[in-house]
Parts: structure tokens; sequence; C-alpha cells
């Protein structure tokens, strides 16, 4: 009976036991989670200090330990494993930090082109704008929403838009094979260069539809061979306002299998064919059938800290094949 007793106590136990973070993890919302709020932060720090002491002083230990036992070469990955595991913050920083390494290079020898011409200046705000912006000042709704985007600018995968649906159905090495819903993009016909396709794009749907309906802001933006498009909100996508640039065109993407890889940083033509290419390595290597085509989505805005873009490489898989 106290055997029973005892083995219960321990099933009932583990799951609770494996729920407790990791002091990497604490150390994450203590410093690197700008959601984190300010009295969690000071909570996880004193927990680190206290129970999680002896933790940090042995994978310090370790750390070192395996650098000069097998050298920097062999022994800095397992550092890195000890103390910045997989899925924290602090390593997703690492590994876009990495990227940018080799990426920074790629953007400085071979720049963007430039727009064919200057974008047109907006026009004055109109008496109503003006009226709007005094009362989201007024009631702390502009102040909110101003923050937010401060805090998207250092978030991986930014808040408060919409993306189209999808579940993930396994995850397949470092990529993962999704299930989408149908819909709705607004898309140019004709490669252009990429601040004037957004500029194009984003006049649509902030406005400049034969309808004037002003559309919410959503993610991903869709890259595909030099073509933009923006995903429509679900509101708009059966009814959608009429372009009036004949250089877009709004269209549906049918429900769809893709096989997706993430990464950081910024998606010059070499870091694309790169990923591309590791990507197409698992497609072989799963034995999964798939189009040639590719879409590189981009989630975040210009401004977000360049380490924590989230770009991925998304292919249509063929067939029903598991």
């Amino acid at each position: 009976m106290r055997g029973r007793f005892l083995l219960a106590a321990l099933v009932t136990c583990a799951p609770t036991a494996a729920l407790v973070p990791s002091w990497q993890v604490k150390l994450d919302r203590a410093f690197l989670d700008v959601d984190c709020p300010p009295r969690t932060r000071s909570r996880n720090i004193a927990k680190v200090l206290t129970d999680d002491r002896e933790r940090v002083v042995e994978d310090l230990r370790s750390a070192v330990d395996a650098i000069r036992t097998k050298g920097f070469k062999d022994g800095h990955g397992e550092a890195i494993d000890l103390l910045f595991p997989k899925g924290t913050i602090a390593r997703s920083d690492l590994e876009g930090l990495q990227a940018l390494r080799v990426q920074v290079p790629e953007v400085l020898a071979n720049p963007p082109p430039r727009p064919d011409a200057p974008p047109s200046p907006p026009p004055p705000p109109s008496r109503e704008d003006v009226q709007k912006a005094f009362e989201s000042l007024r009631d702390g709704s502009a102040q909110k929403a101003i923050e937010e985007e401060l805090k998207n600018s250092l978030r991986r995968t930014p808040k408060g838009l919409e993306t189209p649906s999808y579940t993930v159905e396994r995850a397949v090495g470092a990529a993962e094979i999704r299930a989408y819903e149908a819909y709705a993009v607004a898309e140019l016909a004709a490669a252009r260069p990429d601040g004037d396709s957004f500029n194009v794009l984003a006049g649509y749907l902030f406005g400049k539809n034969a309808e004037d309906r002003s559309m919410a802001m959503t993610m991903p933006v869709e890259m595909n061979d030099g073509k933009m498009a923006f995903v429509l909100p679900k509101v708009d996508a059966d009814a959608p306002p009429t372009p009036s640039d004949d250089a877009v065109s709004v269209t549906t993407r049918p429900p769809r299998r893709v096989i997706a890889l993430e990464f950081p940083g910024v998606s010059t033509p070499e870091e694309v064919e790169r990923q591309r290419a590791k990507l197409a390595t698992i497609i072989a290597e799963e034995g999964l059938e798939a189009d040639d085509g590719y879409t590189v989505l981009q989630y975040n805005a210009p401004y977000t800290v360049p380490w924590r873009r989230r770009n991925e490489i998304v292919v249509a898989l063929v067939g029903d094949a598991p």
C-alpha cells in the first residue's frame, strides 16, 4: 500500500515538475520577453538567484569544461546548447545574429534597386481625420497603439495582425507541414522593386481602390518570383473592393498543404537560395512530392530589429501523402 501511494505521488508530481521552467527560460522572460510584466521580471530574476543558483553554476562549469577539453571549434556548440537551449529567445537571437553576419555583406554588395519614381506625397488630413486623432489621444487608444507597434519591432511574430488560418500536421526536421485554408490576396501582376510594390499594395489596402474602402493590415507579405502579394482580411475576402490600379489584381489561394521552413534575418536572394536548397534536401529525404515553385513569407515591419525578423520559405505539396 505504501509503495502504491509513493508511486501515485510520483506520477502526479511528474507533470508538474516537467512544467517548471529552466533558469534559461526565466532569464528569457526577465530580460528578453517584451510582453513580460515588470513584477514577473523581478520574480524570475529572484528565482534564478535563489532556487537555481546551483544549477546555473553547474551549467556554466560544464560549458567551460566543454570548450577547455574539446577546444572552441568542437566545444562551443555544446556550450551554447547548455547555456542557450533551443526554444529560448536568447538562442533565437544568437541564430539571427549569426545569420546577419552573412546577410549584411550580401545586402551591401547588392543594394535593392530604387523605385522608378519617388512616391507621391500623402494628401493632407481631412477635418474628420484630425478630429479622430485628437479623440484617440484623449482616450489613450493612440498611445496603446504606439506601444504595441514598438513591441512588435521586438517580436518575432507581430501581434494584432490577421494571418491566414492553417494547422500544423507535423514537424519534419527543421521544417513543418501545414494545411492552409483558402484565403484572398491582392497581388501585383509583375515584379517591381520591393519599396514600390509595398507602396502600391498598401495604397490599395488603405483606401486607394474603386470604393475608397480602407482595410486592416495583415501578415505575412508573400513574395513569389519577385511579385509581391498582401493577404486580405477575412471580413473583406468575399467581396473585396475593385482595385483602381491596373497593376493590382485580387485572387484566392485555394486550400493546400505546404512544407514551410523558417529562417531569421534579411531575405537576400542568396539567403533565399540557401533556404530553398535546405528545404529541397528535407523534401527529398522525407520522400515528399512538391511543386517546383516556392514562396517567401515575411511577417515583420521594416523597422523590426533584423535578428528577430521571421521569414519562411514555403513549397506546396502534391497529393495527400503524409
